[in-house]
């Protein structure tokens, strides 16, 4: 997949470019629904994205905005889903101000080339989200494009969307997140030094930095997960919390290895989560806590069986 990040300030192709534009936030099953369509529909095959992403240009001040894919993720997950060309376009408050038609003719006609639309059945772009599916269809119409219109994708009875998957993650049922986005959910850090209380305890664990603030975590918790270390798939458990057993404090983000050790202080580690196992618990003792991590750790071992 070639990726095109400059600013689009002359023609790049001819009017061949089978497009679909959105932000492709988590590549759930909806999303994977409509980039199979737009690879099928022909070639070159071209997404038109944004970044950073909108909504952390036009959220209000002081609201938390989470994001379930990166960067990184995204680039991977729409080229192993065979994308041709991927244009990531900044999104500022200039062209968050792009009426409908502009967008269309000045950036998506006139610039890449378009031959066909694919769109989602409730994505729209351009100053007040005029550009819904409607306009795309009387736009091809009138300017001679072609449109298709990729109806929503249901699991569960529900319509697959980003904030759905938000949301059950927000919940903790990270098994029902993984259904809504056909794997488990992921995200990578670097191990940084901690205060050495799991060594301590028995059980080591490597201390995360998130690759990006915006991340979105789920529920805090314990959760069996398997970390990428290399090329290794490696059984673990994850914790996410605050400590509360020791005077609650900031978001923690905890690794413990299973089935090895080394240092890791430096290392990327990339952590899949599987399902989870309970709460964030404040226990009366360190005794208690070790008591309930090795239960923890048996539950996870149970899990991972049916893994494979």
């Amino acid at each position: 997949m070639k990726i095109f990040d400059k600013d689009l300030t002359q023609p790049m192709w001819n009017g061949d470019s089978v497009v679909t534009v959105g932000t492709f936030d988590g590549l759930h099953l909806g999303h994977r629904k409509l980039i199979r369509r737009l690879v099928e529909s022909g070639s070159p095959s071209t997404v038109v994205t944004f970044f950073p992403h909108p909504q952390m240009v036009v959220a209000r001040p002081g609201k938390a905005v989470t994001l379930l894919s990166s960067s990184k993720e995204k680039v991977e997950g729409l080229s192993e889903l065979g994308v041709q060309r991927l244009i990531v376009l900044h999104f500022d408050r200039e062209l968050m101000n792009y009426s409908a038609e502009d967008f269309l003719r000045k950036i998506i006609i006139e610039k890449i080339g378009l031959r066909k639309m694919i769109m989602g059945y409730d994505h729209a772009f351009g100053r007040d989200r005029k550009g819904n599916k409607d306009f795309i269809v009387e736009q091809g119409r009138k300017l001679g494009f072609q449109t298709e219109i990729i109806e929503p994708h249901y699991c569960g009875g529900k319509i697959v969307s980003s904030t759905l998957v938000r949301k059950t993650l927000e919940a903790g049922n990270v098994r029902l997140a993984a259904e809504y986005l056909g794997q488990n959910y992921c995200f990578a850090g670097w191990v940084i030094k901690g205060e050495a209380r799991g060594t301590t305890l028995g059980f080591p664990t490597a201390n995360l930095k998130l690759d990006s603030p915006y991340k979105a975590l789920p529920l805090n918790g314990v959760y069996a997960a398997f970390a990428l270390v290399g090329k290794k798939r490696l059984e673990a458990l994850l914790y996410i919390g605050n400590k509360p057993t020791y005077g609650y404090g900031d978001l923690s983000i905890e690794v413990f290895l299973l089935n090895f050790s080394a240092v890791l202080y430096g290392e990327q580690l990339k952590v899949e989560i599987v399902e989870r196992l309970r709460g964030d618990i404040k226990f009366g003792s360190a005794a208690e806590l070790v008591k309930q991590m090795k239960q923890d750790e048996t539950e996870a071992r149970e899990i991972f069986k049916n893994e494979y």
